[in-house]
């Protein structure tokens, strides 16, 4: 048996994933900046 060649690191989930679920993924992100610096300000 031979080891299984692809990794499955958080950068590449997210550069293979699909257009849509890169969308979401985009929008998560700046909401949680957003809260973030509405946490700390």
């Amino acid at each position: 048996m031979q080891p299984v060649q692809d990794e499955m690191s958080i950068f590449s989930l997210i550069v293979n994933a699909s257009i849509p679920v890169q969308v979401i993924m985009l929008i998560l992100l700046a909401i949680s900046v957003v809260s973030w610096t509405y946490i700390i300000t």
